[in-house]
């Protein structure tokens, strides 16, 4: 489950650990795998940590916060939905590109690329590791039962 920092969207959090919580009196198989901050400034430092024990609290045992990020990209955002491009795709192209001065000099506009593509790229993949161990954990765990 996404969630940003701020209170509203935590506490739309709570609602749904509530209700999560509620579907389990009448299906105790479904689960869920976990919380993800998102959408949080790399900076952030003690938003991040408040956002972190909040999310924890408001959960109350319906699920637990993954220790992954997605930071704050909106340059990769904007180019992701216009280009309709993958945050990946944008990294590689980052990545590949030429350098903005080489365009300059040659009297060409450069092209504009987010810089933040390759590391917002990282914290998916990092997210995906980390979302694949869960899954794994929670199949050997249940299989152990």
């Amino acid at each position: 489950m996404p969630t940003k920092s701020d209170r509203g969207s935590i506490e739309g959090l709570r609602a749904l650990a509530e209700q999560l919580i509620r579907v389990r009196n009448g299906n105790p198989d479904v689960e869920i795998l976990g919380a993800i901050l998102f959408d949080t400034g790399t900076s952030a430092t003690r938003i991040r940590s408040n956002a972190a024990d909040d999310i924890q609290n408001v959960l109350g045992g319906a699920g637990e916060l993954f220790s992954s990020v997605i930071r704050h990209a909106e340059g990769v955002a904007v180019e992701a939905r216009e280009r309709g491009r993958l945050v990946h795709e944008i990294a590689a192209s980052v990545a590949d590109a030429e350098p903005w001065w080489v365009a300059l000099k040659e009297g060409r506009k450069p092209q504009r690329l987010p810089g933040t593509a390759p590391a917002l790229a990282d914290d998916f993949l990092l997210l995906t590791q980390e979302i694949l161990q869960r899954i794994a954990r929670h199949e050997d765990k249940a299989q152990s039962a």
